[in-house]
């Protein structure tokens, strides 16, 4: 039997997306694929070859991802979350908020996309803006560069923000919070979001 061509059959295979095409076996040889379609062709290849034939009992087999740095896990959460691109006001995105939190079951409100030069107002949101609509729920809404966001009062309290000296803090002309944060203090939001829905999730089962 030849080690160096290997067929891989009873699988569902994602050759690819645009247009999306799900074949269900591939042969190996030398560690590339050089075919990828129906198994009657993989087991005939694999046959003449004397090769090995492998049942991979019905797996999902998805073609390899390179990152070209589009940071591919972020792309997958923000699928998820309220999306907030193009905003061109402050009403609108408390608007736009105010219509996803009555349509969302988690704890946390998790946005991204607005930018401030686009808004009318010619201002940054504040905590204020987001305790209009959301005040018993923690709201974290991602500014489009992604090294900056604004949260609500309940953020605050949830890490007493108030407590911290950071220049990552905007503060207000009384040393307050206006909810704006960057990058340290976004990151810290973010891992007591990540931690908060953990602990959801193990709640559940």
């Amino acid at each position: 039997m030849s080690s160096f061509v290997k067929g891989f059959i009873n699988d569902k295979i994602y050759a690819s997306f645009i247009s999306r095409r799900i074949v269900d076996s591939f042969v190996v040889i030398n560690g590339r694929i050089v075919f990828v379609g129906e198994s009657k062709k993989t087991i005939d290849i694999v046959r003449r070859s004397d090769g090995e034939l492998i049942d991979l009992g019905e797996r999902t087999v998805l073609p390899g991802f390179i990152d070209a740095h589009m940071h591919i896990d972020g792309v997958g959460i923000s699928l998820n979350t309220l999306g907030l691109r193009g905003v061109s006001s402050i009403e609108e995105l408390k608007k736009i908020l105010r219509e996803y939190a009555k349509r969302s079951r988690g704890r946390w409100i998790i946005g991204r996309g607005w930018n401030q030069g686009l808004f009318k107002e010619k201002r940054w949101p504040t905590r204020w803006d987001l305790d209009e609509v959301v005040r018993d729920r923690p709201v974290i809404l991602t500014r489009v560069c992604g090294h900056a966001a604004v949260v609500n009062s309940k953020v605050i309290e949830l890490l007493d923000l108030r407590s911290i000296d950071s220049p990552d803090i905007m503060r207000d002309e009384r040393g307050e919070p206006t909810g704006v944060v960057k990058e340290n203090i976004l990151s810290m939001i973010r891992e007591l979001e990540k931690s908060s829905q953990k602990k959801t999730l193990k709640s559940s089962f």
